[in-house]
């Protein structure tokens, strides 16, 4: 199957993060029943941030579904499409941003939120979880 290859230096807008998404669901579609491409695959919302190919759910659960059932399926079709890609997360859009903390140290106010820990901490599984694969993949070869 001829694939478009795209550069990650090249991916500045979230048209070509759709673009790819879209090659990698051509891939995904033949590996999956339609049901389950239905019901998983097809609501995703592709961006980059910064180095990092993000996916975003429209709920917690299913992110965590993508993450424990297909996210080395994923990877394989993204990078598949952009051998260039290093990094990729699996989200919710829905995380509420609660404050949990609140530090004063009389000139600066700073609120950290659940959105933002959860955010950070999702993050850095995401990579270690994409590292552990691309270093697997690459022992395999």
């Amino acid at each position: 199957m001829n694939q478009t290859v795209i550069s990650m230096t090249d991916l500045q807008t979230s048209l070509d993060a759709r673009v790819i998404w879209a090659e990698a669901l051509t891939i995904i579609k033949e590996k999956v029943s339609q049901p389950s491409y239905q019901a998983w695959f097809c609501s995703i919302h592709p961006t980059v941030e910064e180095n990092t190919f993000v996916l975003e759910t429209s709920s917690a659960f299913a992110a965590e579904w993508l993450r424990n059932r297909y996210f080395h399926l994923i990877t394989d079709a993204l990078v598949e499409v952009v051998e260039e890609i290093r990094y990729v997360e699996i989200r919710s859009t829905l995380v509420e941003d609660i404050p949990l903390a609140v530090a004063n140290d009389g000139i600066h106010l700073e609120t950290q939120s659940q959105k933002s820990i959860y955010t950070r901490l999702r993050q850095m599984e995401e990579k270690l979880d994409t590292i552990l694969f691309l270093l697997q993949r690459e022992k395999m070869s």
